[in-house]
């Protein structure tokens, strides 16, 4: 029985993909070739790998590979990061949820109750949820 078109075309996509990567494979090997012989030249002349790969990318307008730089990372200076945002919650406080009567009372570190910060991210204010004193706290 004859194939259908449809799996001629997807027979041919196929062999399609086959032959290009065995054309990126050759590719590569080339590649190889002439990396092998511009190392040989570069060790008759008693020029370093290193040096050699600097003055190609320098030659083809590439970056520098940062393994190739003097060994110090570049780091951004000190003060530069973006500043941590404020925490919309005050520690010690006791925020007390209308809804459940939960309460929480806000540590100095570690994230916000669920309850609280889904009304903070609605728009409100935690302070709109501080509890007056002397509530029993559940921070279960």
């Amino acid at each position: 029985m004859a194939q259908s078109i449809h799996e001629q075309i997807a027979e041919l996509e196929a062999k399609i993909v086959e032959l290009k990567e065995q054309e990126a494979a050759q590719l590569v090997e080339k590649a190889k070739s002439f990396a092998d012989a511009f190392l040989k030249k570069l060790e008759k002349e008693g020029i370093s790998a290193r040096d050699g790969l600097k003055a190609y990318c320098d030659l083809a307008k590439l970056p520098t590979p940062s393994s190739l730089d003097s060994g110090s990372k570049k780091r951004a200076p000190r003060g530069s990061a973006a500043p941590k945002p404020v925490r919309p919650v005050e520690t010690g406080v006791t925020y007390k949820d209308p809804a459940t009567g939960e309460t929480w009372k806000a540590g100095a570190k570690g994230r916000i109750v669920g309850w609280l910060q889904a009304h903070i991210n609605a728009g409100r204010s935690a302070s709109d949820y501080a509890a007056a004193g002397g509530d029993r706290v559940n921070n279960g």
